[in-house]
């Protein structure tokens, strides 16, 4: 389990950004980097190349500018440069292939919740009581 992990999010919406942060801020929890552009998602994986930045837990949209496949081509870097980092895909797609965790952009599926999957990631529990 990760205590104080480090966590980035990738995803061109901002709205799923807010819902992340209220997520992570009821479980102690802070997003250190949020990115929405393909171009930002560039510099930091220039980063985490050259070994200046090595997040524990990466959040995942399939999308980040024009192309479906941004979160997989995300998901394949993390795995030959950040191999101990933990995939999140945060998406409306239930078949993700490339990614630790799933995490549905949906209230259908409990178990299938951001909340969820960073309990079961952290050992921490959500605060909030509508959740």
């Amino acid at each position: 389990m990760l205590i104080n992990p480090t966590i980035f999010q990738f995803d061109s919406d901002e709205n799923y950004h807010t819902v992340a942060d209220l997520i992570c801020y009821n479980m102690d929890l802070e997003i250190l980097e949020h990115v929405m552009t393909v171009e930002h998602a560039r510099k930091i994986t220039n980063s985490i190349r050259n070994k200046g930045l090595q997040p524990d837990i990466i959040i995942v949209s399939k999308l980040l500018d024009n192309d479906f496949n941004d979160g997989e081509k995300l998901a394949k870097f993390f795995r030959e440069n950040s191999a101990q980092t933990k995939i999140i895909a945060y998406t409306i797609d239930k078949e993700v292939e490339w990614a630790d965790y799933i995490a549905l952009k949906t209230s259908k599926d409990v178990d299938k919740s951001l909340v969820s999957v960073l309990e079961q990631i952290t050992g921490k529990k959500c605060k909030f009581s509508n959740a």
